[in-house]
């Protein structure tokens, strides 16, 4: 399966090839098929003449209209490549603090934009801030399920970036059930 590509216009490729992790709206060719991807949908960007920027999330209706992932190619963003993600700030994390009390995502500082995992010990509070990441939670939940085998998780998807992102803002258990507060 290979991906969409998103073309950037002539001569605005430098910051996201310098690594910056966002392109703006005002940076993309958005013809027809860029403004006909859904919201969320995984792209490979390219630079104006072809060269590649990286494969991330595209949302046509956004001034941050993508989020890089990886700064190559990719086939498909699936859970084993999100488990190596939450693995790596897993082991950070760990390294870190003693207990298993800390945010185990923050988002673009991990390479998930959009994505915000806070850990309180067997309990995680996810927060999908993304279309992107919003398209991706069956994935993401399955690979955090695989990694740290919680006993609950709760979606607080209650930011308001998510309005701006077209998505609805709910607070939603979605593993388990607190026993009580946490």
């Amino acid at each position: 399966m290979s991906l969409p590509v998103v073309r950037l216009q002539a001569q605005r490729h430098k910051r996201v090839a310098n690594g910056h992790p966002w392109v703006y709206s005002n940076e993309i060719v958005m013809d027809g098929p860029a403004k006909a991807l859904p919201a969320g949908s995984m792209v490979v960007f390219h630079a104006h003449d072809g060269a590649l920027l990286g494969t991330g999330s595209f949302n046509p209706h956004t001034l941050i209209a993508g989020r890089i992932f990886a700064p190559q190619a990719m086939a498909e963003i699936d859970a084993e490549w999100l488990k190596a993600r939450l693995q790596r700030a897993l082991n950070l994390r760990q390294r870190l603090v003693a207990e298993p009390y800390y945010r185990l995502v923050h988002a673009e500082a991990d390479g998930l934009p959009g994505l915000i995992v806070d850990r309180f010990g067997t309990h995680l509070g996810v927060q999908l801030n993304t279309a992107g990441m919003q398209m991706l939670w069956p994935q993401l939940e399955s690979a955090l399920v695989d990694l740290l085998h919680p006993e609950s998780i709760t979606l607080h998807n209650d930011s308001s970036i998510r309005t701006l992102e077209g998505l609805d803002r709910s607070v939603t258990v979605t593993l388990g059930a607190p026993s009580g507060p946490i």
